[in-house]
């Protein structure tokens, strides 16, 4: 075995690491990454609001008429299924965010199914914020 020939150029990696923002995302540690507050407490926020419309969509869920309790019962589903596609945000998982829109594109068809135009129209917002809070941080997601 011969060994490695090192050129005097290169950095030695125990005395002079590469630094952690020309890393790629997947080998930066999770605590050298910055998110925004207003993304952390976007997160936070959407995952007490999900509980909580999940909790109040299935407690009403008798007040619906027989023709939609199914699709109202899968909103709620859906609503669980985004808690956790947040946490997988938190954690700079890219797959998550594509989850997250989706589940509230899906939301809003079944409120357009229903008959509820302006909930419909609503499922815009918060994929809109969730894309502009993330665009800045997008590279350093996995």
């Amino acid at each position: 075995m011969t060994p490695q020939s090192v050129s005097p150029t290169d950095p030695d990696p125990v005395t002079h690491p590469i630094p952690q923002a020309d890393m790629p995302a997947s080998q930066r540690s999770v605590s050298a990454r910055k998110r925004s507050k207003g993304l952390t407490i976007y997160l936070v926020l959407t995952i007490v609001v999900n509980l909580m419309i999940a909790v109040l969509t299935w407690v009403s869920l008798s007040d619906v008429p027989s023709d939609y309790q199914a699709l109202i019962f899968l909103a709620g589903l859906i609503n669980i299924v985004s808690i956790g596609l947040v946490i997988g945000i938190y954690f700079w998982k890219k797959w998550a965010v594509y989850g997250y829109v989706a589940g509230i594109a899906l939301i809003s068809l079944i409120n357009l199914a229903t008959g509820d135009l302006m909930q419909a129209a609503r499922g815009v917002i918060p994929i809109g914020l969730m894309l502009a809070l993330v665009h800045p941080v997008w590279q350093d997601m996995e």
